[in-house]
């Protein structure tokens, strides 16, 4: 995934720019921001991001969707261990879903299984 691979090389750059300047014992967090649409489906989960990032950002899905993982929490996690494997550390999601219940959990679940 080309998202990845950039996320790659970022994380790499910055722990070459600090080992160059002799910073090289440094315990890295890097990290990814990323709002998530959890549903039962992608499709759900898509149908309940889509509107709300198009709120907020004042464009169309089609500009975000790429970027977004949707559906439950094993699908969201599959999209986004390969982020973890470039050296993700931490995950600020911004989470959606039909309730704030089932934001709440969602977001538990992801972590759970980011974890196990």
């Amino acid at each position: 995934m080309v998202l990845t691979r950039r996320f790659a090389e970022g994380v790499h750059i910055a722990e070459l720019a600090a080992t160059t300047s002799g910073r090289s014992a440094v315990a890295w967090r890097h990290g990814y921001q990323v709002w998530v649409g959890l549903g039962d489906t992608p499709t759900e989960g898509a149908a309940l991001l889509a509107p709300a990032m198009e709120k907020f950002y004042g464009a169309p899905w089609a500009a975000f969707e790429r970027y977004s993982p949707v559906g439950t929490p094993a699908d969201i996690v599959e999209w986004l261990r390969p982020f973890m494997d470039a050296g993700a550390v931490d995950f600020n999601l911004a989470p959606v879903a039909g309730t704030d219940a089932e934001r709440v959990a969602g977001a538990a679940e992801i972590r759970r299984l980011l974890l196990a």
